[in-house]
């Protein structure tokens, strides 16, 4: 038997070998090489490389779900200064690849709704909401906390159902620094003068088969007059 051979045949070599494919071979095309490659796909090393299973808590800066990144890019690009061009907009969300293959994206069991948006994983997460008034700025926050690590269908669903309507925008600021008692933060802005209430931006298509409306609990609303 080679040095391959016997690489090959090793579930805990292959499952490290594995583990360093780029995450969209290892996810799509992987388990249809043999049986042998799709019972190593679910093995707790190449699980944690998919950011399906958390790694141990580290002091490293968390690393962000490559894929997610690329799939969801306005959710990990964090926004400049100026509110009104945040990255997080209806038509964002409506131009992402998801685009591109809806029903893929919607169904219930898709793939990317329990990935973990970073490793080591994101547990908590604070949304702050912005209604932008003529004479000034109502402010309210909410926590989200579930006892779990965070996935992207947490930080999906909460975020594009703050701006179903117009003249709305969001940005996520990344928390890292190592005494962080929140994960991310979930900004968003709308203003209230341009809502018509009822009417829906986001296109259906956009919103998933398994998603979950969890009520926020927010605080006490907070006015900021315009200066």
């Amino acid at each position: 038997m080679t040095a391959r051979d016997t690489v090959m045949s090793t579930p805990e070599l292959l499952s490290l070998i594995l583990a360093r494919l780029p995450m969209r071979d290892l996810l799509i095309a992987a388990p249809f090489v043999s049986k042998t490659w799709r019972d190593i796909t679910v093995t707790p090393v190449v699980q944690r490389a998919l950011f399906f299973i958390p790694e141990p808590p580290s002091s490293t800066e968390p690393m962000h779900n490559p894929l997610l990144v690329e799939m969801f890019t306005p959710f990990f690009t964090e926004g400049a200064g100026n509110r009104w061009r945040w990255p997080g907009t209806p038509e964002a969300i409506m131009h992402m690849p998801w685009a591109r293959a809806p029903d893929a994206f919607r169904r219930k069991d898709a793939s990317w709704r329990r990935m973990l948006l970073t490793q080591p994983p994101a547990r908590k997460m604070v949304v702050v909401e912005t209604c932008n008034n003529r004479g000034g700025d109502t402010e309210r926050r909410a926590v989200l906390d579930l006892g779990r690590p965070l996935c992207m269908a947490d930080l999906y669903d909460s975020a594009v159902s703050l701006i179903d309507r117009v003249a709305s925008s969001f940005h996520v600021r990344w928390h890292t620094e190592p005494e962080r008692d929140v994960d991310l933060s979930v900004e968003c802005v709308w203003t209230k003068q341009c809502c018509r209430t009822g009417k829906r931006i986001i296109e259906k298509e956009f919103f998933s088969d398994a998603k979950v409306v969890r009520k926020l609990e927010f605080g006490e609303r907070v006015f900021r007059p315009h200066q």
